[in-house]
């Protein structure tokens, strides 16, 4: 199951980039709920995977750091309603929330997927796909550099979401890596 939501994660995250570099940059900013909706997925993948950390290994750092995801999620989804949605909270407030509070969530985000993917290759040497999820969070924390850069109009748009779209592609190998070792027979000892 985490497979398949991680899965569909990359999947709809890769949907704004996609549409912004190939309009030029001529779109309805609404299109970034389909990230929120990926950061939505993330989170409930990530309880999957330290549900089944728990019942496997009872291994309470795998578990902890996957349940740090969810109040950093939950702040970003609000953030990004308050952001995209049509909410009245002036000019310099939405700047805030856009400028400095959304590039901080995704840096913590990133340090969470480091920090669970370190947990779990701790306790399972053969989880290739923690390694590439904690390559994941490497980019994100560029993308969280970037993105701000962006925002402050230091470097291109671009920039920031050719990265997030790499990085989606990076998450859908950790979908099919999740997937493949769902499938693998279970060992024998």
């Amino acid at each position: 199951m985490a497979a398949a939501l991680i899965a569909a994660a990359a999947i709809t995250g890769a949907i704004p980039p996609i549409v912004m570099l190939n309009t030029s940059y001529e779109f309805s900013p609404k299109i970034w709920f389909f990230q929120t909706v990926s950061w939505i997925l993330i989170v409930v993948a990530f309880c999957v995977l330290a549900g089944n950390a728990r019942s496997a290994a009872n291994n309470k750092f795998v578990v902890s750091s996957a349940y740090l995801m969810v109040p950093i999620i939950l702040l970003h989804v609000i953030n990004d309603i308050l952001v995209i949605g049509d909410f009245p909270l002036g000019e310099q407030a939405t700047a805030v929330l856009d400028r400095y509070v959304g590039p901080s969530l995704l840096a913590s985000a990133a340090l969470v997927a480091l920090l669970f993917g370190i947990a779990v290759i701790m306790t399972d040497e053969r989880a290739a796909w923690a390694f590439i999820l904690m390559v994941w969070g490497l980019c994100g924390l560029v993308e969280a550099s970037l993105t701000y850069k962006a925002k402050m109009r230091l470097i291109p748009a671009e920039d920031a979401d050719h990265l997030l779209l790499a990085q989606n592609f990076i998450l859908l190998a950790v979908a099919v890596l999740l997937m493949s070792r769902a499938f693998r027979p279970a060992r024998t000892t």
